[in-house]
């Protein structure tokens, strides 16, 4: 039987749940469920969440960077300083360009018996802690000749990273000095072949918000060959993970 005009205006009755209320609104082909609207707002809310803590976490990264000067900036403390013992070249800094890293470099002296410093600026360790990263080069002699880090606390006395409370995470001490050299018997970082490799350190937990400077140190017993010698670079601090 063919609809009548009557039967054509008769308004469609929106769907009902059993206990007789609508869960969604008709309006037509664009009807939205209302239990979705809470469940979308909460998953937009989540979103924004998550891109913000992202962007504070790349923000603290991006600023942690500079937590230690890169060799060769001078900064207001006077930047990184090279002392020499007799017998010893002299540290050579170079400062960073446009795209580029600060380098710092010592030649091995060879049959020269010294002691050489290379020591940062003051600056101070964020209160959440920090990991020191730095590439270094080690193309010294064989014959007794080593380097290490050590590092000094709110203006006391240096001492080996590793003896401050500084854990290694990559490039960690891969040798010993021997008692003749002027560093003493004790962990370092041997010869090794002429290629680059990465270091990475935790700073001390009792630096965490204090004020510090690092002191790299060469020593040599004198009974090597004159080589390129310690080289390092692109020194920065990264969050610990």
């Amino acid at each position: 039987m063919a609809l009548t005009a009557e039967d054509n205006s008769r308004p469609v009755s929106s769907a009902a749940t059993p206990g007789g209320s609508p869960n969604h609104a008709a309006v037509g082909s664009g009807s939205v469920r209302r239990d979705v609207v809470p469940t979308l707002a909460i998953a937009v809310m989540a979103a924004i969440g998550v891109a913000a803590a992202i962007a504070h976490i790349r923000r603290g990264e991006t600023e942690l960077g500079a937590c230690v000067p890169q060799f060769g900036i001078e900064s207001a403390t006077g930047g990184w300083k090279g002392v020499s013992s007799v017998g010893a070249a002299n540290w050579v800094l170079s400062p960073t360009r446009a795209g580029d890293i600060g380098r710092a470099q010592l030649p091995d002296a060879g049959t020269a018996r010294y002691d050489a410093l290379l020591l940062s600026p003051g600056f101070v360790v964020p209160a959440r802690g920090a990991d020191l990263e730095f590439r270094q080069r080690r193309a010294y002699s064989w014959a007794n000749t080593v380097g290490v880090l050590e590092i000094a606390i709110d203006g006391g006395q240096f001492e080996d990273i590793a003896s401050a409370g500084g854990t290694f995470k990559a490039g960690a001490y891969d040798g010993r000095s021997l008692s003749s050299n002027p560093l003493g018997f004790r962990s370092a970082w041997a010869a090794a072949p002429d290629l680059y490799t990465l270091t990475r350190v935790s700073l001390p937990s009792a630096a965490n918000g204090k004020s510090v400077r690092l002191r790299f140190r060469i020593g040599s017993a004198g009974t090597g060959d004159a080589l390129p010698g310690w080289s390092l670079d692109d020194i920065h601090c990264t969050f610990g993970q």
